[in-house]
C-alpha cells in the first residue's frame, strides 16, 4: 500500500482485476442491495430471525458477566432495560464500542483507538454494458475523489463506486454534481465514456466513515 501511494503521486495506477490482490474475489451482490444501501442487509437478517426485535433504543452497556453470560443495558422511551444473552455481537463504530463494552481490555481499546472517522461521500453508478478498460481499482491523488472501484456481476451489470472524502468542498456540492464529476474523471483518465450506459446513479453521504491509522496501515 505504501509503494502504491508513492507511485500514484507520479502516475495514476490502473490495476488489472487479476493483479489487484492475490486471491481477491468479487462476490455477486444483488443490485437491490446496492440500491437500497446497507440497511437492506440488516432487514434481511432480521426477517430470518424469530428473536424479539428492539429498535429505537440506546445501548449504554455491554458487560461480560462470566464465560456463559453477557449483560446488555439499554434505554428505550426514557426507561432503562436489561437482558442477558450467551453471546453478543457489537457492530457499532469503534469509538462507541469503546464506551459501551465493559470491562474493556487494554489490548482491545488500543486496537479500537487506531480507527478514525471522517465524513465521506460514495458515488455509485450502475452500467448496462462494460465499455470501460479493464481495471478494479484506480488511486486518484490530486483529484476531487480518492479512488474509483469497478465490479462486475453475474448479470453483466457493472458497478462503479467513487469515494469522495467529506471535505467542505465536496460535502457542500449536490449529488448530481459529484455524479457528473465521477463520469468526467473516468473520461479524463481515458478509462471510458459511460454517460450513455448508465442505468442508475446515486450518492450516499456517510457521517462516520472509518479510516485506519496510517501508521498501522503501513506496518
Amino acid at each position: 500500500l505504501n509503494n502504491l501511494q508513492k507511485n500514484s503521486l507520479i502516475n495514476i495506477n490502473l490495476l488489472p482485476s487479476n493483479n489487484l490482490f492475490p486471491g481477491f474475489v468479487l462476490i455477486n451482490i444483488p443490485k437491490s442491495f446496492l440500491i437500497k444501501a446497507g440497511s437492506s442487509l440488516v432487514k434481511s437478517l432480521l426477517s430470518r430471525s424469530f428473536a424479539t426485535k428492539i429498535t429505537n433504543a440506546n445501548v449504554i452497556s455491554v458487560e461480560e458477566i462470566n464465560d456463559r453470560q453477557v449483560k446488555v443495558e439499554y434505554i428505550k422511551n426514557k426507561e432503562k432495560h436489561t437482558f442477558f444473552a450467551k453471546y453478543v455481537m457489537v457492530s457499532t463504530p469503534s469509538n462507541i464500542a469503546a464506551k459501551i463494552i465493559k470491562p474493556m481490555p487494554n489490548k482491545t481499546k488500543s486496537f479500537l483507538d487506531q480507527w478514525k472517522y471522517k465524513k465521506a461521500i460514495i458515488v455509485t453508478i450502475g452500467l448496462k454494458t462494460n465499455n470501460l478498460k479493464d481495471f478494479s481499482y484506480i488511486c486518484t491523488p490530486g483529484l476531487s475523489m480518492q479512488n474509483i472501484l469497478k465490479a462486475s456481476y453475474l448479470d453483466n451489470t457493472i458497478i462503479i463506486s467513487a469515494k469522495f472524502m467529506g471535505y467542505s468542498r465536496n460535502w457542500n456540492k449536490s449529488d448530481q454534481y459529484l455524479i457528473n464529476e465521477t463520469i468526467a474523471t473516468l473520461k479524463q483518465l481515458n478509462v471510458g465514456n459511460i454517460k450513455q450506459d448508465i442505468i442508475y446513479s446515486f450518492a450516499t453521504r456517510i457521517e462516520n466513515y472509518s479510516i485506519a491509522n496510517n501508521k498501522r496501515l503501513i506496518t
